[in-house]
């Protein structure tokens, strides 16, 4: 589970940077648009692909979290009470550190 808690943290950190890459792009387009006349088709295409490059590394991501939540599955299966000792070391640390405040 940690694993694919990972891969959605690296997930929603990858959508924040394509958020900033399309804010930039909209600021170079907005730079352009003093300099020279662009079309509005133009960047309807431009923004397209972003969308679709967007759309295919959520795919990927999702998929790379599914995998890991298989992976995380069939380890606890194989291994029970390592499972178990793991998730309860976990939340004494977690419960130790949230007492500290």
């Amino acid at each position: 589970m940690a694993v694919a808690k990972k891969h959605i943290e690296d997930l929603q950190s990858n959508v924040a940077e394509i958020k900033e890459l399309l804010n930039e792009q909209v600021g170079e387009v907005a730079d352009a648009s003093e300099d020279r006349v662009i079309t509005m088709q133009a960047a309807r295409e431009r923004l397209r692909e972003l969308g679709n490059s967007t759309r295919e590394y959520l795919k990927a991501g999702r998929e790379r979290a599914a995998d890991a939540q298989v992976a995380a599955t069939k380890q606890v299966k194989q291994r029970p009470l390592l499972s178990v000792a793991a998730a309860f070391a976990a939340g004494a640390v977690i419960s130790g550190l949230i007492a500290r405040r």
